[in-house]
């Protein structure tokens, strides 16, 4: 890793694992020094126009348990998950500045307020590269070259699927290499305890989610039959 640039951040936001992402691995296969983060914007959690919420309270919970499987991985790993409180877009470019990281990675964000965040994040920081790669779903938006006529019915979008042989996106290898941890002081960010105290308000149930490769493969193991499980019991349990 000596001639790799030195450090790089690695921003979770809906992709909560750490196998089968391939941002996560290309960030780790191209840097010296990682830090993981996480940010929990307030505004999301309340009411916002007409009563809505961007993030619900069973959202919130099944948030809340992934960060806690991801914090014991990465513990595991030698690493941290640092969860930042704000406004994202302020939250990140300060942290890039007070850390002195000059690449953040993270999965190519869908809604708009993402890529918002995201070209913000450019803005301030125009020496920071920031590298996202699709991470979502089976297929990538390019593959499938959509026009708004074959989004008007799904018979024309079935149709156009069925013309063409799309090749899907093998899935990520497990991390084979996880770098240094950059030293975060510990004072930076929340604690999942207090994360918890302030935005999880409804207790938890004894049967509740138990993280994202947990559950995972709960569903594989409850689905499918014992004989198929070999085969896919390393993307749920590695």
């Amino acid at each position: 890793m000596s001639n790799m640039p030195k450090k790089v951040a690695f921003w979770f936001t809906d992709d909560l694992r750490l196998h089968d992402n391939f941002a996560l691995n290309w960030a780790c296969s191209h840097y010296a020094a990682i830090a993981f983060i996480y940010v929990i914007n307030p505004h999301d959690i309340g009411p916002n126009n007409y009563q809505h919420k961007a993030i619900g309270s069973h959202r919130l919970n099944f948030i809340y348990q992934s960060l806690c499987d991801l914090e014991q991985q990465l513990r595991a790993l030698g690493h941290r998950l640092i969860i930042l409180e704000g406004q994202p877009a302020t939250e990140v470019c300060r942290f890039m500045q007070e850390q002195q990281i000059d690449t953040i990675v993270r999965s190519k964000p869908v809604g708009w307020y993402e890529n918002k965040t995201c070209q913000v994040i450019e803005q301030n920081l125009p020496q920071v590269r920031c590298f996202a790669t699709w991470n979502h779903t089976l297929f990538k938006p390019e593959q499938l070259a959509l026009t708004p006529q074959l989004l008007n019915s799904f018979s024309s979008f079935r149709q156009h699927i069925e013309k063409r042989n799309f090749a899907v996106q093998a899935v990520s290898d497990t991390l084979s290499t996880v770098p240094h941890a950059i030293q975060v002081q510990s004072s930076q960010g929340i604690s999942l305890d207090q994360f918890a105290q302030t935005y999880v308000t409804q207790p938890l149930a004894a049967s509740a989610f138990q993280g994202a490769n947990n559950r995972r493969w709960h569903m594989c193991s409850v689905t499918f039959p014992a004989q198929h499980r070999t085969a896919i019991s390393s993307l749920a349990t590695n």
